[in-house]
């Protein structure tokens, strides 16, 4: 959301009148005595709620790195190379299972508000997969608290999203979570290596 302020300056003029003399300008030098002249300043803005969701590397290995820095997005993080058999995973990532076999990465999420009511304790999170690889049938996307955790592929459904968190979240609180691609063995697809990629969409809401 963008914040927007606008500011109005109203300058009052004072003019003060002695005996044969008369004020014009603050930049005047007056003989006789002390003069004061004052001006008034009105400062308007425009006070508006504010929402940011970051996503960030997370503390400790294994930890992908999440890029951009810059607190902002869009985001993107690489697991590197992954097969069904587990075979030279990248450095950043823990793999799990047999079928599927699943990569797993730390990373972190700061859901920050202002300008609501509630006391910032009564924020909601969640997270869907909104663009499924191309090879969807034996690539999936997991999240969970932690690397442990991820047994389950993450919902396609805008309309049915995952929880982050257990219930309401409060604003500022990094929640320290794990990010996850299961890789189902397969023999269908000619790998070449073969380039894929999905996107997973954080939707925070404050009411």
């Amino acid at each position: 959301m963008r914040l927007k302020m606008t500011l109005l300056l109203v300058v009052a003029i004072a003019i003060a009148a002695v005996p044969a003399l008369a004020e014009e300008s603050s930049n005047v030098a007056l003989a006789g005595g002390t003069h004061t002249q004052t001006s008034a300043l009105t400062v308007n803005v425009s006070y508006v709620n504010a929402m940011r969701l970051v996503l960030a590397t997370g503390a400790g290995a294994p930890n992908c790195a999440i890029t951009p820095a810059n607190n902002t997005g869009p985001y993107s993080i690489d697991f590197g190379q992954v097969n069904g058999l587990g075979v030279s995973p990248s450095a950043c990532v823990a793999v799990s299972g047999t079928n599927p076999v699943v990569y797993g990465t730390n990373y972190k999420v700061t859901p920050t508000w202002t300008g609501f009511l509630g006391g910032g304790t009564n924020g909601t999170l969640t997270v869907y997969v909104s663009t499924v690889f191309t090879n969807n049938t034996f690539l999936k996307m997991r999240e969970a608290a932690n690397v442990a955790g991820l047994t389950t592929d993450l919902s396609t459904n805008s309309a049915a999203p995952q929880s982050i968190g257990a219930g309401n979240i409060v604003s500022g609180t990094t929640l320290n979570r794990a990010l996850g691609v299961a890789v189902t063995p397969d023999n269908t697809v000619a790998a070449g290596p073969t380039a894929d990629s999905a996107v997973v969409t954080y939707t925070l809401t404050v009411p």
